[in-house]
């Protein structure tokens, strides 16, 4: 198996994939920590006690509590978004190993780009849903794929809402 290169490019993908779930993680945790930050305040804001360090440090408390409770719904959600990258270098890669052969052809160049625009759309999509489950797993202790579905369920409840959200948050 390994004369042809196939093992070797087998390990290639592996390893770049690792490394899209590895940076999809870390963005998932902070977005966790900063999602359960704020829900930590808007819940909790007025009956505090100065001298507790749960507020005194809300950052590093939610960072604690992510940790300990949610590195699970991080970890999901990251695999799922990295899978949308790795399918964008593959194609990326299968483009460029074509681009040698097939010259310049225009349909293959268009039927590239037209692919990458709609696995991009996809990720985007996947991404914004996947956040919004992230805020309900911090804010309230949902798995992610509860967290998801009551995502859903939101957005079909209060479209303007999102809408607002999404266009201050641009």
């Amino acid at each position: 198996m390994h004369e042809d290169g196939t093992l070797h490019m087998l390990m290639v993908v592996i390893h770049i994939y690792g490394f899209f779930t590895l940076v999809q993680w870390v963005q998932c945790m902070s977005f966790l920590s900063m999602s359960g930050a704020a829900g930590w305040w808007y819940y909790f804001n007025g009956d505090n006690d100065e001298s507790t360090p749960q507020y005194r440090f809300p950052l590093l408390n939610s960072v604690a509590v992510q940790f300990t409770f949610h590195m699970g719904s991080a970890a999901f959600a990251a695999f799922i978004l990295a899978l949308f990258d790795l399918v964008r270098t593959i194609v990326a890669y299968v483009e460029h190993q074509m681009a040698d052969k097939a010259g310049n052809n225009f349909m293959v160049w268009l039927a590239f780009k037209v692919t990458m625009c709609c696995i991009t759309c996809l990720k985007k999509t996947v991404k914004f849903v996947s956040y919004y489950g992230l805020v309900f797993v911090a804010a309230q202790g949902h798995s992610f794929c509860m967290g998801c579905y009551k995502t859903f369920f939101f957005f079909l409840q209060h479209p303007g809402q999102v809408a607002i959200n999404g266009t201050v948050v641009s």
